[in-house]
């Protein structure tokens, strides 16, 4: 799988909360359970050009890895090492294709594209055009190594959601400005999206622009690369709120930025600063339920709801076709639909019933440990590679 070399290069990058970094050192973990050695490359540090250069070099790399595609580019140079020395460059994409337009164009063409969404894999080759071999690999939970976490009975949290809304001057979507044709177009995007959980988001532009009478599109083109943007934030944020209100007559936490508009409402939720990715593991094991919103995914998890299940809580989460596929709805995991009517009702119920509670924990951390670990990812990776490397010897 490794072509006779035992090195992993994991190049880490920036994200909000330092989720990436975290996630990456948890992949790093998976990997070195499989035999490989594995160094970090800090790609926010001004040495990590020299030192993967130096990696890369030293003829032990079996690939580069890269969440979200950090390290592509020309800011490692690695298009000299992966095109010129033959070592793969492994780009594990958590966020939609356009969410990183201009890095993967940049991409060398030993590129092994990992991506969390199976919807993804078209995209990444008819319409970004763009070669190398794809495989469906979705994020991961920790490898299940720790103490088996604090019975559900004792604690102090009821409801748990670590994550942004919107801030306090952003409660207009960003094309609020733009002329009455193109807010005409975005507002259709947009209102066709809201709650569809069966197409990806860029079929839904798609067919809108084509509507409108678009011109053939060309989605390596900047501008649409803002549209996809502009539109896949504004629907996962206005998902999270209108969640979160629909919940704020129970005992809710909420950890982020940007919820200055709930702070002064009624009800019992409570909105606290943000905290960094570690913080709010150790929190997920002082919680009961822990509530998941999906991003823009038609066809992928979250890795908050696997981090939930592994520190003991119960995930609730909205529907998509992934999760149906992967859990067992009210026996391993909460499901709720979008709009959330109802929503408080049921978590109520859901609160009082402690038998319910207890076994669904339980049973969802078990299917979370076997199935679905950073190890199941990392094997999956290592498949891709050596599926790349026949294709490429062949």
């Amino acid at each position: 799988m490794t072509n006779g070399r035992d090195t992993v290069v994991l190049v880490k990058g920036q994200s909000q909360y330092d989720t990436m970094r975290e996630l990456t050192t948890d992949i790093a973990a998976a990997f070195r359970r499989r035999g490989l050695t594995v160094v970090e490359v800090d790609g926010l540090d001004a040495a990590s050009r020299e030192r993967a250069a130096l990696m890369a070099a030293g003829g032990r790399v079996a690939f580069f890895y890269g969440m979200n595609g950090w390290g592509l580019g020309t800011t490692l140079d690695l298009k000299r090492w992966c095109d010129g020395a033959g070592i793969p460059f492994v780009a594990h994409l958590f966020d939609h294709p356009m969410t990183y337009l201009k890095r993967l164009l940049a991409a060398p063409a030993n590129v092994v594209w990992c991506l969390h969404d199976e919807t993804y894999g078209g995209f990444i080759e008819k319409d970004l055009m763009l070669g190398g071999t794809r495989a469906v690999v979705p994020v991961g939970g920790p490898i299940d190594e720790a103490p088996h976490p604090p019975p559900i009975a004792g604690r102090e949290i009821a409801v748990l959601f670590p994550g942004s809304g919107y801030a306090s001057t952003g409660r207009e979507p960003p094309w609020s400005s733009a002329t009455a044709e193109e807010r005409k177009v975005m507002d259709a995007c947009y209102d066709l999206a809201l709650y569809d959980k069966s197409r990806p988001l860029h079929e839904i532009i798609r067919q809108v622009l084509r509507l409108y009478g678009a011109a053939p599109l060309d989605w390596r083109a900047d501008w649409l690369a803002t549209v996809f943007s502009m539109l896949d934030n504004q629907l996962r944020v206005a998902r999270r709120v209108e969640v979160v209100d629909a919940l704020a007559g129970l005992p809710i936490h909420v950890y982020g930025q940007g919820w200055d508009h709930a702070r002064s409402a009624s009800g019992a939720a409570q909105f606290h600063a943000p905290l960094g990715f570690r913080e709010t593991q150790a929190l997920m094991a002082r919680s009961t339920i822990v509530l998941n919103v999906l991003p823009c995914v038609t066809a992928a998890p979250h890795d908050r709801m696997f981090y939930s299940m592994m520190a003991g809580a119960v995930c609730l989460t909205d529907r998509n076709g992934w999760v149906e596929r992967h859990y067992r709805e009210g026996e391993e995991i909460a499901v709720f639909d979008l709009p959330p009517r109802g929503l408080a009702e049921d978590v109520a119920e859901l609160l009082n019933d402690r038998d319910a509670i207890d076994a669904m924990a339980g049973a969802g951390r078990r299917r979370t440990a076997a199935e679905h670990s950073w190890l199941a990812r990392v094997d999956a990776i290592l498949a891709a590679v050596a599926d790349h490397r026949m294709a490429c010897a062949a």
